[in-house]
């Protein structure tokens, strides 16, 4: 029997853990799905919440009311289950240039001086080497990011509304109906979120996100000697765990994007550790992970412009800890009212989030316009409503040939009212059937087609029971390739939905793996959340 919820969300990271409890608080049926992979950029992550931070001492975008959120969010999380996840602690951050510092005094202090006061205890000089001095920070603070996502999705797991599995994007969802349908798993949704972190740039419903991914790699050390609670930070940030056991890190790799610790990482913590901390340290262990990082550095979420049962939060960075909490209950009340992300900071469609492709209609005229010159002749196999005989007719221009086929007389009857509003001479309609394309083709042109189009499927406005099948297309596109001259394209539009349609562009494909001796081709695929997409075969011949 199907289950019937009101959201699945897809991966259980910091922001899926954060967004799936919101949902759920606020009495939503809702299924958390995750591949519970070994290593992740949250089961990495420091979980560091500070109103300044990094080298330039920049400002935590929306701070006072992230922190307020986060705060609440995590204190209630702890009474809850009875356990420790947020841990306040000061900031001590320790000048590295006299630029930085000078910021500092310039334009930091007087900004944000509610958080700022002289650092207490004193900076120890036998401890610490901060000849420039430094500064302390108040609201700052770590949340333990592994032991937070464990309760979480013990919770979940624990009521049965926890899944582990593998989401395929393509063969798993169902989107023809009202409700998105997951057969394998058994449920009927009426919204899936998407929170997969840097795997989503491989995501065919968000297409265009621009993602600028970094590997960050993290030691933890042990410092006996060290007995300094604050976080630290030079060049480096280092936080206590627990008695002599501290973390500390991290980098930016934005070449390296596998999550395998290097010695090239560790060296260059190490050596920026020893920039300022004087005790020996002993390294007992060693992790990295690649953070989702959006290329505006800002969060991303919202409901899809053009799928309103699909949505998508991801590119929390290094500030998830901090920004999770507000930009969750953001979501979930925008998805409680059904309205769009508006704001132009997090939303979908700013300039850094999707950027749908142009139809694949549209897409296959793009391909073709470069490649087909004045004097072409070429071959619109299946013109019907006549669209792709105009483009053809405006590329080749007066001196050269078009020829527009269809088997239908209706199709041909509008072609020649079309021509006789826009007369293109070098159009030449001819009605039959493009299973006889060679036939069709004067015998001089053969061998010399410079561009081929077909569009499958049935005349639209027309009898849907007259369309093309594979019994007449694979022939046709045997015939289109010998007609075609060493470097002529052929698109071929294929339609799956009606009737006949998947087994037609199944013959299509059949034939271009038959032929790939004499043509290279390349598939893509339209609107994704449809169950059977439209299909664009892009062939050239060798």
């Amino acid at each position: 029997m199907t289950q019937q919820i009101d959201t699945l969300v897809i991966g259980a990271g910091l922001a899926g853990c954060t967004l799936a409890r919101q949902l759920d608080e606020a009495g939503k049926a809702v299924i958390l799905a995750d591949r519970e992979e070994t290593v992740t950029s949250s089961k990495v992550a420091a979980g560091l919440i500070a109103p300044l931070s990094g080298p330039r001492l920049l400002p935590s975008w929306r701070f006072a009311p992230a922190w307020d959120a986060a705060i609440r969010y995590y204190t209630e999380l702890e009474r809850q289950f009875q356990i420790r996840l947020y841990h306040p602690r000061n900031k001590l951050h320790l000048f590295s240039s006299e630029g930085e510092r000078e910021i500092f005094h310039r334009e930091r202090l007087v900004q944000h001086s509610q958080y700022i006061f002289t650092p207490s205890p004193a900076i120890d000089s036998e401890i610490f080497h901060a000849p420039l001095g430094g500064f302390e920070m108040t609201h700052a603070g770590w949340l333990d990011v592994p032991a937070f996502l464990k309760v979480i999705k013990k919770d979940f797991a624990d009521r049965g509304i926890l899944r582990t599995t593998n989401i395929n994007a393509i063969t798993d969802l169902y989107w023809d109906g009202p409700r998105v349908e997951i057969p394998r798993l058994g449920l009927s949704a009426s919204m899936v979120i998407w929170c997969e972190g840097p795997t989503a740039t491989a995501n065919p419903f968000l297409p265009g996100i621009r993602f600028n991914p970094a590997k960050g790699e993290v030691l933890t050390l042990r410092i006996p000697d060290l007995r300094d609670d604050r976080i630290l930070y030079r060049g480096v940030w280092l936080v206590q765990l627990e008695g002599e056991i501290f973390r500390c890190g991290s980098t930016y790799d934005w070449v390296d994007l596998q999550s395998e610790p290097s010695t090239a990482g560790r060296e260059q913590i190490l050596g920026r550790l020893r920039e300022f901390l004087k005790l020996p340290v002993e390294v007992i262990g060693h992790a990295a992970a690649v953070r989702p990082v959006i290329e505006d550095v800002r969060p991303m979420f919202g409901i899809h412009p053009h799928c309103r049962r699909l949505g998508f939060f991801n590119g929390l960075g290094s500030k998830g800890a901090l920004l999770a909490p507000l930009m969750a209950k953001e979501f979930a009340s925008q998805m409680e009212t059904g309205k769009q992300n508006s704001d132009p900071e997090t939303s979908l469609t700013r300039k850094a989030g999707i950027q749908l492709p142009p139809r694949l209609t549209e897409m296959a005229q793009s391909i073709l316009e470069p490649l087909i010159a004045a004097r072409d002749v070429v071959i619109d196999a299946t013109a019907g409503n006549g669209h792709d005989t105009m483009f053809l007719a405006k590329r080749v221009r007066n001196r050269g040939l078009v020829f527009a086929i269809d088997r239908q007389p209706a199709a041909i009857n509008r072609l020649n009212q079309s021509l006789a509003e826009n007369p293109f001479r070098q159009v030449k309609p001819i009605l039959g059937n493009h299973a006889e394309l060679a036939a069709l083709i004067p015998p001089e042109h053969h061998g010399l087609i410079s561009a081929i189009m077909f569009n499958l499927g049935y005349l639209p406005r027309g009898d849907k029971e007259i369309k093309t099948s594979a019994e007449t297309t694979r022939p046709a596109i045997q015939q289109a390739v010998c007609l075609l001259r060493p470097g002529g394209t052929m698109t071929i539009m294929a339609y799956t939905g009606h009737p006949g349609g998947p087994e037609e562009a199944a013959a299509v494909i059949e034939a271009l793996r038959e032929l790939e001796d004499m043509i290279e081709w390349k598939e893509h695929f339209g609107e994704p959340w449809m169950k059977n997409p439209p299909r664009l075969l892009v062939v050239r011949k060798k």
